[in-house]
């Protein structure tokens, strides 16, 4: 039948108030699905499901929706508008619900077991005059695939009867302008991975009713502008393995009881005073006189009565004693008292090196011998670089391995993937090239798959329609006119800088590619301002893969595309190929996608499915099906990874429409999609 054909029969078919009385003169009616067929709604037969625009779930998300039953005539009461708005109010046994739908999939569902949906293909705008009151019994489960903000005119209460628990995967930042109170009844612990600063302009005061212990393995300083005051109520010790300077214009010390011992060193200066009991020494040298009441010992030299005998012309009368008598004069014994330290008496000639040693090395007054955190085994507990080779500070599940192990480099790293074995988030089985624990299914070269057409023969029912050869994906070369409502440079231009909140299609921002579950990152790293232009343009290329993929989805209504990996950040210590996906990921030209179906669950044979779909439909540089058995339990993995060409200012794209089949990062075909089950 030709189109000039189809078009007769139409009008034949179609309101000619001329020859029938009851056709719809506006040519609505009937549908070409009702075309030589009962004109009573399909619906209300049973023949067909209507059904609201849902999707799939999403990671951890499951909705938990029974499928429903069809309808038994007359029991289903249906109503289908020209445009296709659609009411339902169906009384089958076992499948009573009632619907609202609008033609785009939007609207209202009481399904039989008492779940309502509402779904909404755009925005979802809510209202309320007074109050507000939710009341949920169960648990509760919100995922923004984008940004959220969420403003509070008056006060904000919190109430959590289990545990609180918050990831942030980039920074937090809080400005508070009032006060901060916080009440903890048990412990507090903090893990800081690098730096930590404090500000304050008033006073800091810590109050702790117990011990407190800081421990520092690297150098403490402490610097004070004004005075500083130490207050201890019982001992301080001091030790210090090398030197221990303390300097002062102005140094005091007073003790009821003071020991100053070493072997070498020097104590006093040209002004300094002593006032001692007993001095132990091995010599002394005094510049200006010595005063005693007795003198012990030898004497070296000439005193002054008897250097003046030397000149006497006489001899004088003696002063002491009567004659015969030679006088006498008072001995005084020196003080021998000696004193302890570390434990021991101190003899003259005072502290010796043996003595020293045993002070300084073995008394409760010696030094201590500081380690801390030897081997480092507390650091690597809160900084995994060294347990995984340098390739993150953090502890790593599955679906980041899987992210890391794109770039060769991390994959040829022997300390990450034996960490990753031993710690149960790789497999074991990752070594392995070929799909050995699984069977081939359906494969598709490059060539357009041939379809069936939609609806029915028209004139002949019994005549099964032709399938469609479609065009061969190619090499590509076109201009990508972006809408203007989403134009990363407009923008730019308008908003002054390139950020998450940056649109990119209907319903998405630069949040979705940043945001992916399995690695996530931030543009706060990206700061030149034209570096972060070029990735959301990059970016805008897969926004329109995005809305290209979704009139395959809409047509199950039963599954989910979401971004597993978007924009990739590398680590201080990860050393990317620049041939890897994982580089061009870091450009925004690569992203990764799971699909998702209602359970939340990836759909192996779906994706294989879409897969298919996009190298007919859709255009990019490279698209991979990749497969692989990463996951703890061996499992099979399937996602899709689309990789875009750069998008020049110009926005003249080259796609080369490339497809290939991976395994366990091992290329399995080139030119073909693969099914894996």
């Amino acid at each position: 039948m030709s189109e000039g054909d189809i078009d007769d029969y139409g009008k034949t078919q179609r309101g000619n108030p001329g020859k029938d009385g009851y056709a719809d003169i506006t040519g609505a009616f009937p549908k070409r699905e009702y075309i030589d067929v009962a004109s009573t709604n399909l619906a209300a037969r049973g023949l067909k499901r209507n059904e609201l625009y849902i999707g799939g779930g999403d990671v951890d998300l499951n909705l938990d929706l029974r499928t429903n039953g069809l309808s038994t005539y007359p029991l289903n009461q249906v109503r289908e508008t020209v445009s296709g708005h659609v009411t339902e109010i169906d009384d089958t046994p076992g499948s009573e619900r009632i619907l609202y739908k609008h033609r785009t999939g939007a609207g209202v569902e009481m399904r039989p077991d008492g779940t309502v949906i509402v779904s909404s293909r755009y925005n979802t705008i809510q209202i309320t005059g007074n109050d507000h009151k939710v009341i949920v019994e169960g648990d509760g489960d919100i995922h923004y695939n984008g940004n959220l903000r969420l403003h509070v005119a008056g006060n904000m209460d919190v109430e959590v009867g289990g545990d609180y628990n918050l990831r942030v995967h980039g920074d937090k930042r809080e400005d508070i302008r009032g006060g901060v109170e916080q009440k903890v009844v048990e412990n507090h612990e903090t893990r800081i991975t690098g730096n930590k600063s404090s500000y304050v302009l008033g006073t800091n005061s810590d109050i702790v009713l117990s011990d407190n212990n800081s421990m520092v393995k690297g150098n403490n300083t402490e610097r004070v502008q004004g005075k500083q005051a130490q207050y201890v109520g019982d001992d301080i010790l001091i030790t210090a393995a090398n030197d221990y300077n303390l300097t002062s214009p102005s140094v005091n010390i007073a003790a009821t009881d003071l020991s100053a011992i070493s072997t070498t060193g020097i104590i006093g200066g040209d002004n300094v005073i002593y006032y001692a009991k007993n001095y132990y020494g091995t010599s002394a040298t005094f510049t200006a006189g010595v005063t005693a009441p007795t003198f012990s010992g030898d004497l070296t030299g000439k005193a002054d009565d008897a250097n003046q005998a030397d000149f006497a012309t006489s001899a004088g009368q003696a002063p002491l004693g009567v004659a015969g008598n030679p006088g006498s004069n008072t001995h005084v014994d020196t003080d021998t008292t000696v004193r302890t330290a570390g434990g021991q008496s101190i003899n003259a000639p005072g502290p010796n090196s043996a003595i020293m040693s045993a002070y300084l090395n073995a008394s409760e007054l010696g030094i201590r011998n500081v380690k801390i955190d030897q081997g480092d085994a507390i650091r690597d507990t809160v900084n995994k670089s060294v347990d995984y080779g340098g390739i993150s500070k953090v502890r790593l599940t599955t679906d980041t391995v899987r992210s890391k192990l794109r770039d060769p480099n991390t994959s040829r790293n022997s300390d990450f993937i034996g960490r990753c074995i031993s710690e149960g988030i790789l497999s074991a089985s990752y070594v392995e090239q070929k799909p050995q624990s699984f069977d081939i299914g359906r494969i598709f070269n490059k060539d357009a798959t041939a379809v069936f057409p939609k609806g029915k023969t028209l004139g002949n029912q019994n005549v099964q329609a032709e399938r469609i050869a479609g065009d061969a994906s190619s090499l590509l070369e076109t201009t990508l006119i972006p809408n203007q409502l989403y134009n990363p440079e407009f923008q730019m231009k308008r908003d002054g800088v390139i950020t998450g909140k940056t649109k990119l299609g209907r319903g998405i921002t630069v949040a979705k590619f940043c945001g992916g579950y399995a690695d996530p990152a931030t543009l706060e790293h990206i700061t030149d301002d034209i570096d972060r232009l070029q990735i959301a343009r990059n970016l805008y290329a897969n926004a329109e893969f995005i809305r290209q993929a979704q009139e395959f989805l809409d047509k199950g209504n039963k599954h989910r595309l979401i971004v597993a990996e978007g924009l990739y950040k590398k680590e201080a210590g990860e050393t990317l190929d620049v041939d890897s996906l994982n580089f061009l990921a870091s450009r925004g030209q690569v992203v990764v996608y799971e699909l998702r179906d209602l359970t939340g669950n990836i759909d192996v044979p779906k994706t294989f499915e879409l897969a298919v779909y996009c190298k007919d439909y859709t255009n990019f540089d490279k698209m991979i099906l990749d497969y692989d058995s990463y996951n703890p339990d061996g499992s099979l993995n399937a996602q899709l990874i689309i990789q875009m060409p750069p998008c020049n200012p110009d926005w003249k794209m080259r796609y080369r429409n490339d497809i290939e089949t991976r395994y366990n990062n091992y290329t399995q075909t080139n030119g073909e999609l693969v099914e894996i089950i």
